[in-house]
C-alpha cells in the first residue's frame, strides 16, 4: 500500500539494511511528497503517530516487509521495540513460508539445460555467447529460453534472471 508497496523505499531503506525504520523516516527519502504527507495525515486521522517498518526473510528470496502503527504512547518507539517487532515478525514469516511453500514454486520446474541457459543470461550472455559456452546453437537457446519463460510466467530474459534468483532457482 502507498510509499511501502512501491518497492524503493523498503528496498533502499529496509530489505538491504535488514533493519526496522520508522514510518517517519520515510519523508526523508522519498521524492513523493505529496503521496507521503497524504498517507501522515491519514495514519494521524487514524490515531497513529508514527511506527515501525520491519524486514524479514524467508527461503527462496522470500522476503517481506511487517508494519506496525504506534498510538500517541510514549516509549513505543525505542530501538528495543523495534529489536522486538523483529524477532516477532520474522519468527512469523518463517511460519508462513513453512506452511504455505507451494506459492513458491513452479508448475513445471526448469530443466537443467534451461537454467543454465537463464543464469548465463543473468550474467548478461547474449544469445551467442551462451550457444558457444555450451556448444549449442543460438537456434536451441531461443527454444530454451521461451520454454523457461513460459515455465516462469515471464516474457523476457530480464524478468526471467529475476524471478528465478528470486526463487533461488539460479545464483549468479
Amino acid at each position: 500500500m502507498g510509499l511501502v508497496g512501491e518497492g524503493h523505499i523498503t528496498t533502499r531503506n529496509s530489505i538491504f539494511d535488514a533493519k526496522p525504520f520508522r514510518w517517519s523516516d520515510i519523508g526523508g527519502f522519498t521524492a513523493q511528497k505529496k503521496r507521503f504527507d497524504a498517507l501522515n495525515i491519514l495514519a494521524g486521522q487514524n490515531g497513529l503517530t508514527d511506527g515501525w517498518i520491519v524486514p524479514v526473510y524467508g527461503p527462496q528470496g522470500r522476503v517481506a516487509m511487517a508494519s506496525f502503527g504506534v498510538p500517541q504512547i510514549s516509549g513505543l518507539m525505542v530501538n528495543q521495540m523495534a529489536n522486538e517487532l523483529q524477532e516477532l515478525s520474522q519468527l512469523a514469516h518463517l511460519r508462513l513460508c513453512q506452511i504455505t511453500p507451494y506459492l513458491f514454486e513452479l508448475e513445471k520446474p526448469l530443466s537443467r539445460r534451461e537454467t543454465q541457459i537463464i543464469a548465463w543470461a543473468a550474467k548478461g550472455k547474449s544469445n551467442s555467447e551462451i550457444g558457444l559456452i555450451l556448444d549449442i546453437s543460438e537456434y536451441s537457446i531461443d527454444s530454451y529460453l521461451r520454454r523457461a519463460f513460459a515455465k516462469l510466467g515471464v516474457n523476457d530474459r530480464t524478468s526471467a534472471a529475476v524471478k528465478a534468483i528470486s526463487m533461488d532457482l539460479i545464483r549468479i
